[in-house]
C-alpha cells in the first residue's frame, strides 16, 4: 500500500491586511455631534453618543465585537431621538462593519443599506463612497466577486469625482484583492501598484504599509516567496515605525506562512509567536485565533496531530465566544482535516459538515467551494469514489462560478486524482492538464509544480518510467528554484520509487535517502515514516530482509507515536510481507490480521481489500487452497467496488494461480483471461506481463 501526495485546500486563516474597506470615521461625527449644540441638555446627549461611539471604535479595533456593538447600539437610540442624521448613518455603518467582522454578512448588508440611504440623502458624497466600499467588500467576502467590483467603482467614481485620492489609494487596494481572490494575479498587482502610488504620494504611511502587504501576499500565492518577504518586510517596517501594533502582528503571521510554504517550520513558529505575543498584549482577539489556527497549521505539517489539535481547538474556542462565524468555520475544517490526515475518517466529517452548514448559512461561497472539496477528499480516502466525485463536482461548479480559478486548479487536480485511483488514466490526465493550464495562466508556480508531480504518478502508475520521471524532474526544478523543500522531499521520494520499480535499486536509496534527510531536517514525522517504509521495500527486494524489518519497524514506530493509524496497518502489512517472503508463515498472517484489523475499523477499504489479498496469497503458498480463494474472493469483492482496477486484474491472477496448482486449468485460464483484460485496459505493462506468464504456465501443464 502506497501513499502519495496529494492536493487538498488546506484552509489557514491568512490574515491580508484589507486596513482600509472598514472605515470606522470618528471626525465627522464629532463635528455634527457637537457643532450645534444649543441647550445643555441636548449637548449632554450629543456627549453621551459621541463618548459610546468612541468607546464603540476602541473595543472593534481589539475584537471585541459584541461590547463595541453594545456601544453602538446605545449611541444609535441618542442620536435617533435628536435627530442627527449624519452620526445615524455613521454609526449604522460601523455596525455594518462589526457584522462584517463576524461573518454575519446579510446583517452587515441591511446597515450598510440603512446607512447608504442616509448618507446619499444628505448629500456626504465622501460617507457614500466609504459605505458602496463597504458593500463591495461582503459580496467579496461571499465570493461574489462581479458584485463586489461592481460597488468598488461606484465607491471609486465618486473618490474621483470629488477628488478623495486617500478613497481611490483604498479602493484601488481593494479591487486588487479581488484579483487575488480570482486568481488574478497580475491585474491585482496592477491595482495594487496604484494604489501604492498614491498612499506614497499623500503620505498615507498605514495605507502604504496595508498595500505592501497585500503585493506580498500576491507573491506568496504564486509560490515567488523571496519577493513575499521583501514586500512583507517592507510593511512591517512602517507598522513598527508608525506604532501600529495590530498590524505589526497581522504582517508578522504574514511572514510565519511564507517560512511554513518553504518548509522552515522554526522561522515560522518564531513569527507566529511574535504575532501571537503581540494579539494578546493588544487583546485583540481575532487576530489571536488567527496566529492560533497557524501555529496548529506548522504542526498539523509536521504529523504533530496532538499539538496541532490543541491549537486549533484553542482557535476555536475565541471564534465561538466573539462570534466570528467565518473564522469558526476555518476551524472546523482545519480540524476535519488534521483527522483526516491520521485516517479518522468518521470523526473528520462531522467537522467539514458543520463548516459547510456555516458556509451555507452566511452565504460564503468561497468557504462552501472549499469545504465541498475537503469532504469529498475524506470520501475518495474511503475509496467512496462515487460520492468523492459527487462533492468534487459541486466543488468545481461553484469554483467556476465565482471565477475561483486558483481553488478550481486544486479540485480539477483532485478529481484527476480521483480518477487515476479508478485507473481511468485518460480521464485523470485530461484534468491534470486543465490543472496545469491555470496554473501557468496565473503564474503560480507552487502549483505548478504539484500538477506536474501529479502527472508524473499517473505515468508512475501505468509503468511509463521514463514520462514519469520527466515530470517528477520538472516539479522537482520548480520546488528547488522556489526553495519549497516539502514539495523537493516528495519529488525525490517519488524519483526514488520510479527507480525501485525498474529495479535500479541503488539509485532508489540514493533518493530515498535525500528525502529523509529533507523530512529530518523539516520535521515532518509522516514523511519520515513513510520514506524510511520505502527504504524497507528497497531492502526488501534485495532480499535483505533484517534491513528491510529495521526500516519497517522504524516507520511503524513513528505511525504509532503521531497517531497515523492507516500509516500504521501499511507497515504491519509490509512486515508481514517480510515474514512470508522468509517463509515465516504464521509470522506473516499474524502480521497481516493486525493491519487487515486497522484498516476495517478506520474504513480503509481500498487497503483492506490488499491485505485480504496478501492473507490469501499467504494461505495459497501453505497449500491451503481453500482458504486462499475465500480471501481472494473478499478481495476482489472489495476491489471491485471501490474501483481499484490495478490491485483488482493482480487478484484475478492470484485466482488463476490457485485453480491452477488445484489442476483446474479452466477456471485458471478464465481468471488470467479476466486479469488480462483489466490490465489491457488500465495500460498496467507490469501486471500484463505477469499473467502473460501465467498463462503460458498453463499451457506448459498441459
Amino acid at each position: 500500500m502506497r501513499r502519495y501526495f496529494k492536493s487538498v485546500i488546506f484552509l489557514l486563516s491568512f490574515l491580508l491586511l484589507w486596513g482600509f474597506p472598514v472605515q470606522l470615521v470618528g471626525t465627522n461625527l464629532r463635528m455634527s455631534l457637537l457643532a450645534q449644540a444649543q441647550e445643555e441638555r441636548s449637548q449632554d446627549r450629543r456627549d453621551e453618543a459621541l463618548r459610546l461611539f468612541k468607546e464603540g471604535v476602541q473595543l472593534f479595533n481589539v475584537s471585541k465585537f459584541r461590547e463595541a456593538l453594545e456601544k453602538y447600539e446605545r449611541a444609535l437610540v441618542i442620536v435617533r431621538k435628536i435627530g442627527e442624521r449624519q452620526g445615524e448613518g455613521t454609526i449604522l455603518n460601523n455596525i455594518g462593519a462589526i457584522y462584517n467582522s463576524l461573518g454575519k454578512y446579510e446583517q452587515a448588508l441591511s446597515y450598510y443599506q440603512q446607512s447608504l440611504k442616509i448618507v446619499q440623502e444628505i448629500g456626504n458624497r465622501s460617507g457614500e463612497s466609504t459605505t458602496l466600499n463597504n458593500i463591495g467588500e461582503i459580496y467579496r467576502s461571499l465570493g461574489k466577486y462581479d458584485q463586489a467590483l461592481s460597488y468598488y467603482q461606484q465607491s471609486l467614481k465618486i473618490d474621483q469625482e470629488i477628488d478623495n485620492r486617500s478613497g481611490k489609494g483604498a479602493t484601488f487596494n481593494n479591487i486588487g484583492e479581488v484579483y487575488r481572490s480570482l486568481g488574478k494575479y497580475e491585474e491585482a498587482l496592477s491595482y495594487f501598484q496604484q494604489s501604492l502610488e498614491i498612499t506614497q504620494e499623500i503620505g498615507n504611511r498605514s495605507g502604504e504599509s496595508t498595500t505592501l502587504n497585500n503585493i506580498g501576499s500576491v507573491y506568496h500565492s504564486q509560490g515567488k516567496y523571496e519577493e513575499a518577504l521583501s514586500y512583507y518586510q517592507q510593511s512591517l517596517e512602517i507598522k513598527q515605525e508608525i506604532g501600529n501594533r495590530s498590524g505589526e502582528g497581522t504582517t508578522l503571521n504574514n511572514i510565519g506562512e511564507v517560512y511554513r510554504s518553504l518548509g522552515k517550520y522554526e522561522e515560522a513558529l518564531s513569527y507566529y509567536q511574535q504575532s501571537l505575543k503581540i494579539t494578546q498584549e493588544i487583546g485583540d482577539r481575532s487576530g489571536e485565533s488567527t496566529t492560533l489556527n497557524s501555529i496548529g497549521s506548522i504542526y498539523k505539517s509536521q504529523g504533530k496531530y496532538e499539538e496541532a489539535l490543541s491549537y486549533y481547538q484553542q482557535s476555536l474556542k475565541i471564534t465561538q465566544e466573539i462570534g466570528d462565524r467565518s473564522g469558526e468555520s476555518t476551524t472546523l475544517n482545519n480540524i476535519g482535516l488534521v483527522y483526516e490526515s491520521i485516517s479518522k475518517y468518521e470523526q473528520a466529517l462531522p467537522y467539514f459538515q458543520q463548516s459547510l452548514e456555516i458556509d451555507r448559512e452566511i452565504g460564503g461561497r468561497s468557504g462552501e467551494s472549499t469545504t465541498l472539496n475537503n469532504i469529498g477528499g475524506v470520501y475518495d480516502s474511503l475509496g467512496k469514489y462515487e460520492k468523492a466525485l459527487s462533492y468534487y463536482q459541486q466543488s468545481l461548479e461553484i469554483t467556476q462560478e465565482v471565477g475561483n480559478l486558483s481553488v478550481e486548479r486544486v479540485t480539477l487536480n483532485n478529481i484527476g486524482l480521483l480518477y487515476k485511483s479508478l485507473s481511468k488514466y485518460e480521464e485523470a490526465l485530461s484534468y491534470f492538464q486543465q490543472s496545469l493550464k491555470i496554473d501557468q495562466e496565473i503564474g503560480n508556480r507552487y502549483e505548478e509544480g504539484l500538477t506536474l508531480h501529479n502527472i508524473g504518478l499517473l505515468y508512475k502508475s501505468l509503468s511509463k518510467y521514463k514520462e514519469a520521471l520527466s515530470y517528477f524532474q520538472q516539479s522537482l526544478e520548480i520546488t528547488q528554484e522556489i526553495g519549497y523543500r516539502p514539495g523537493e522531499e516528495f519529488n525525490l521520494h517519488n524519483i526514488g520509487e520510479v527507480y525501485r520499480s525498474l529495479d535500479k535499486y541503488e539509485e532508489a536509496l540514493s533518493y530515498f535517502q535525500q528525502s529523509l534527510e529533507i523530512t529530518q531536517e523539516i520535521g515532518n514525522r509522516s514523511q519520515e515514516g513513510l520514506t524510511l517504509n520505502n527504504i524497507g521495500a528497497v531492502y526488501e527486494s534485495l532480499s535483505k530482509y533484517e534491513k528491510a524489518l529495521s526500516y519497517f519497524q522504524q516507520s511503524l514506530e513513528i505511525d504509532r507515536e503521531i497517531g497515523n493509524r492507516s500509516g500504521e496497518g501499511a507497515n504491519l502489512n509490509n512486515i508481514g510481507l517480510v515474514y512470508d517472503s522468509l517463509s515465516k508463515y504464521e509470522e506473516a498472517l499474524s502480521y497481516f490480521q493486525k493491519s487487515l484489523k486497522i484498516l476495517q475499523e478506520v474504513g480503509n477499504r481500498s487497503g483492506e481489500g490488499q491485505t485480504l489479498h496478501n492473507i490469501g496469497a499467504t494461505y495459497n503458498s501453505l497449500g491451503k487452497y481453500e482458504e486462499a480463494l475465500s480471501y481472494f474472493q473478499k478481495s476482489l469483492k472489495i476491489l471491485q467496488e471501490v474501483g481499484n482496477r490495478s490491485v483488482e486484474g493482480k487478484t484475478l491472477n492470484s485466482i488463476g494461480l490457485v485453480y491452477k496448482s488445484l489442476s483446474k486449468y479452466e477456471e485458471a485460464l478464465s481468471y488470467f483471461q479476466q486479469s488480462l483484460k483489466i490490465h489491457q485496459e488500465v495500460g498496467n505493462r507490469s501486471g500484463k506481463g505477469a499473467t502473460l506468464n501465467s498463462i503460458g504456465l498453463v499451457y506448459d501443464s498441459l
